[in-house]
């Protein structure tokens, strides 16, 4: 691969990323304006799984945190993480209401799509390929004694 091609494929990783972020950031600034407004769906929906009206703020506060996190580049990955906590405790509590979980599983998954796509040190962390690998370590070593050995 040439020097230009992966700078191309740098900078559309870069801007796939962006968009991920932005549409996490749609959903939460959304959520958290919806909770602290006391919007009467969101209100009925909480209460309904069995959230106390009194703990709805501080989770639009809480929510409002980790984004901030998230959005800022040097504490994108702890914000990530902390993203995690909170779409894995919603995906909870939509099941347990008996509500779609599939939205709060999507936007989870997109937060790690925005990161892992804009965060070079995390995709060598975490490849998806063995071609991400990088050279000299374990992962890119085995890889192709998998592929022979198949």
């Amino acid at each position: 691969m040439n020097m230009n091609s992966k700078n191309s494929t740098s900078k559309i990783k870069l801007w796939a990323g962006r968009i991920f972020t932005g549409l996490v950031t749609l959903a939460l600034v959304g959520s958290a304006i919806a909770k602290i407004a006391g919007a009467p769906a969101m209100v009925d929906g909480l209460t309904r799984a069995g959230i106390p009206r009194g703990a709805i703020v501080p989770i639009a506060v809480l929510e409002l945190t980790c984004l901030t996190f998230y959005l800022i580049p040097r504490t994108k990955i702890l914000g990530m993480l902390l993203l995690t906590g909170y779409f894995g405790g919603a995906t909870v509590t939509h099941i347990i209401g008996r509500e779609n979980f599939f939205p709060p599983l999507m936007i989870g998954l997109w937060v790690w799509a925005g990161a892992y796509l804009q965060i070079p040190a995390l995709r060598r962390l975490l490849p998806l390929a063995a071609s991400e690998a990088p050279p000299g370590s374990a992962e890119a070593e085995i890889s192709p004694a998998l592929a022979r050995a198949r």
